[in-house]
C-alpha cells in the first residue's frame, strides 16, 4: 500500500536581489500545498530562499527551506509534520540547443512517531531545443521513505523566454 503525495503546489517567488545580468540572484519563495484527493497530505506551507546565478553557459541554483503541515493527520498521509530541505543544481549549455542539468537534494524529516530521518537524491537530464524544448530526466533516491521506489523518470516540454 504505497502512499502518494496527492497535492497541488501553488506559490511564488520574488527576486529581491539581482546583480548584473544575473551573476547572482536571491529570491524568497512561499508555496502552499493543497490536497487534491482524500488520501492526500493535509495542506502544507513551505518557505524557502533561492540563490543562483549565471556564468557564461553555466547556471547554478540552491534552495534552502522548510515545509510544515498545517493540520495534524497523525502521519496517515506519510507527510511529516516538519521537513527541512536543501537543493543544489546546475545546468550547462553544451550548444545553443542542448542543455544538461543535475540536482542533488537532502531532506531532514521530523516524524510523527518522534525522531528524525534523512532522505537524499540525485537527478540528471538533458533538454533539446531553443525557444520550444523537450527534455528527459532520471532521478535516483537511495534513501527513499518506506514504500517508495528508488528510481523515477520525467519527460518535460516547455517554452523558454528568449533573453535580451
Amino acid at each position: 500500500d504505497q502512499k502518494g503525495d496527492g497535492s497541488a503546489w501553488l506559490g511564488g517567488r520574488y527576486r529581491l536581489i539581482r546583480i548584473g545580468r544575473s551573476t547572482f540572484e536571491l529570491a524568497p519563495i512561499v508555496r502552499l500545498g493543497v490536497p487534491t484527493s482524500g488520501a492526500g497530505a493535509p495542506a502544507r506551507l513551505e518557505a524557502a530562499v533561492a540563490v543562483g546565478g549565471v556564468i557564461g553557459r553555466f547556471t547554478w541554483l540552491a534552495n534552502l527551506g522548510e515545509r510544515a503541515r498545517l493540520s495534524d493527520d497523525r502521519g496517515a498521509s506519510g507527510a511529516p509534520p516538519v521537513q527541512g530541505f536543501l537543493l543544489a543544481g546546475a545546468t550547462v549549455d553544451a550548444t545553443d540547443w542542448l542543455r544538461a542539468h543535475a540536482l542533488i537534494d537532502a531532506h531532514f524529516l521530523h516524524l510523527d512517531a518522534g525522531g528524525n530521518k534523512g532522505a537524499a537524491g540525485f537527478g540528471a537530464g538533458l533538454e533539446l531545443g531553443r525557444t520550444l524544448y523537450g527534455g528527459a530526466s532520471v532521478r535516483v533516491t537511495p534513501t527513499t521513505p518506506d514504500g517508495e521506489g528508488a528510481f523515477a523518470a520525467q519527460l518535460s516540454f516547455g517554452v523558454r523566454q528568449v533573453g535580451p
